[in-house]
């Protein structure tokens, strides 16, 4: 039986959500099809489910904002990040590279969408500002010009969770560098700030959790 903090915590809400977005994930060959299906998924779960391991709850002193991997498939087609702002605390405007859905769970959000053109070659320019609170979802497309920023507007922390079609924390994205008035890559798992010990669940542990299911 697996040590993961998901089963020692005996949080079935969030591994059947894991493993209803690895159904589709696994079924659907559309990545915005497979979006949306997650979207619903996550809305419902937002509704009934905060993490209660309080190892995932810290903030991680130094970062521009909290980030912890719940979850990463084995093909690297699914990960569940679980991020955690402090009053205040903003993310660069960047992009993602793959699609993506948030959803607030608690705290609020202000979430600024921005119009860039596909090579990159100008700065970008805001479109839309949307206000996220709890069981708020939003998504983004896998384009490489599909740019947001998020910010923790409230007096408390913003906690949020986020799904997405490929290993996120691998990827190399995008940001823009206000300073530099230019684009930057950057690879979000590479900053030390935000080592953590294990992810809450494991392909293994949901391997196990499911055996014991049946």
């Amino acid at each position: 039986m697996s040590n993961d903090p998901a089963l020692t915590h005996n949080d079935a809400k969030f591994i059947d959500f894991v493993v209803a977005c690895e159904q589709h994930v696994a079924s659907e060959t559309d990545p915005i099809t497979t979006r949306d299906a997650v979207a619903k998924l996550a809305a419902a779960l937002a509704c009934q489910w905060q993490m209660p391991d309080p190892a995932f709850r810290k903030l991680q002193p130094g970062a521009p904002y909290s980030s912890y991997q719940l979850y990463l498939n084995s093909s690297q087609t699914l990960s569940v990040i679980l991020d955690i702002f402090a009053p205040g605390q903003v993310a660069p405007v960047h992009n993602h590279c793959c699609w993506g859905v948030f959803v607030c769970l608690e705290g609020q959000e202000l979430e600024r969408r921005y119009d860039v053109p596909p090579d990159l070659s100008t700065r970008p320019v805001e479109s839309q500002v949307l206000d996220n609170g709890p069981g708020v979802v939003s998504v983004a497309g896998p384009e490489r010009n599909a740019f947001h920023q998020v910010e923790c507007v409230g007096n408390v922390p913003a906690v949020s969770l986020h799904v997405y079609g490929a290993n996120l924390k691998a990827l190399q994205r995008d940001r823009w560098d206000e300073d530099t008035a230019s684009y930057v890559s950057f690879c979000s798992g590479a900053d030390p700030r935000r080592r953590q010990d294990a992810h809450y669940l494991t392909p293994e542990g949901l391997s196990s959790f499911e055996q014991l299911s049946k």
